[in-house]
């Protein structure tokens, strides 16, 4: 079941005590492993009829944190509840490095922003090698058999208005913001993913 805030327009599943708490209270309560789903029990029950590797999608906190509507209402809740979500996605993929039985690499990390014109200063030939490494990122991963994808961009659309504006927040606020994002970059993205590969670090 999901609370809704309905101030606010935030949708939690099942768990409306977290809106009270810290993110790190968040990451140490006691159902904070089986949100949104208990991604242990569901690697052990599908492990045994498939290989299962795991596709992390990175997007910074504070452009996540401009994405929920109404967002800049409750700062302290939305920066709480979306980075105690990222603790705990950090804790499950930390203690899952490796497939057990194959030794190959469970999870990979994929930085969003990396993907972005915005991240290349609209220099659209950085931005296509950057794409294409994506890709071949991808094709090595999962072992897939094609690596090239001529239309993958085609209807590719960037969302101007999830970017985080430091200007639209007072500045006390951000001090806060800043504090959490740099608690935030000592944990997520893993700094083991990222020193296995440089081209894949992301922005926190």
């Amino acid at each position: 079941y999901r609370w809704i805030d309905r101030e606010h327009r935030l949708r939690i599943r099942g768990k409306k005590k977290w809106s009270a708490m810290s993110m790190h209270d968040i990451v140490e309560s006691q159902d904070a492993m089986s949100y949104p789903r208990n991604l242990e029990l569901f690697l052990e029950a599908y492990s045994l009829f498939a290989e299962i590797h795991f596709v992390a999608i990175h997007r910074p906190f504070l452009d996540s944190l401009a994405s929920h509507e109404n967002w800049y209402q409750n700062i302290n809740l939305y920066s709480n509840l979306i980075g105690g979500f990222m603790m705990i996605l950090n804790l499950f993929l930390d203690g899952h490095t490796h497939d057990e039985v194959t030794g190959r690499k469970l999870w990979t990390l994929i930085c969003l922003e990396r993907l972005t014109s915005k991240y290349y200063n609209g220099n659209e030939d950085k931005m296509n090698f950057g794409r294409q490494e994506f890709l071949h990122h991808m094709v090595e991963f999962l072992s897939w058999d094609q690596s090239e994808c001529k239309d993958c961009w085609s209807s590719w659309k960037e969302d101007s208005e999830t970017n985080f504006d430091p200007n639209s927040v007072e500045s006390n606020w951000m001090e806060i913001l800043e504090v959490r994002r740099k608690e935030l970059a000592e944990e997520w993205p893993s700094p083991r993913v990222q020193n296995e590969n440089n081209n894949l670090q992301c922005v926190t």
